[in-house]
């Protein structure tokens, strides 16, 4: 793969799915599958929960393969479609699956030092890196947000980290009471 030219476009590019992407979508529908008929009780097993440690250590990988339910996996996997396969051509496939995991481990060691409580789950803080790489590097390339909403990349990223620190920060009060961890 190569990276696109400095002054092209989504628009510019050949829409098919890069092959990390494509694999990344299938690995998380697989799961949901899995979640929603075979092994309900999937995404406690793989959710991250840092009172589950050392046992369950594997779960800080696990986790960003499971989802809450459908539409967060919608949502999640919608970002990783829209802005995963240009950063993928950029970076390289393994470069960007290397990212992909690092940013998810990410999600991980940021739940470590600040939350502590709660569980982990879904791969929104991958997906947020793949979102925040492409925002870095084509800012002002225009995309509608719900599919009518005209608006750069830059002003969708940001106001998607500032909407979800917001969420986290009113979910941390009142007792833990949402015990998901948005801030990750």
């Amino acid at each position: 793969f190569q990276a696109p030219e400095p002054n092209t476009t989504p628009a510019d590019e050949p829409h098919r799915l890069t092959p990390a992407v494509q694999a990344l979508l299938a690995i998380n529908d697989a799961v949901m599958f899995v979640q929603a008929t075979v092994f309900s009780d999937t995404s406690r097993a793989m959710a991250f929960d840092a009172t589950a440690l050392p046992a369950h250590w594997f779960t800080a990988l696990t986790y960003m393969f499971a989802h809450a339910g459908v539409w967060h996996l919608l949502a999640n996997m919608y970002g990783l479609f829209l802005f995963g396969p240009r950063v993928e051509r950029t970076f390289g496939t393994k470069k960007f699956t290397w990212f992909y995991l690092l940013c998810g481990l990410g999600g991980v060691v940021f739940q470590m030092l600040f939350i502590r409580t709660g569980v982990l789950i879904g791969s929104s803080a991958a997906v947020f890196g793949v979102m925040t790489a492409y925002a870095m590097q084509w800012r002002d390339d225009e995309v509608y947000l719900m599919f009518v909403l005209p608006m750069r990349v830059r002003t969708l990223v940001i106001g998607l980290v500032v909407f979800n620190l917001a969420i986290g920060v009113a979910a941390t009060g009142a007792g833990d009471a949402a015990n998901i961890a948005y801030l990750a």
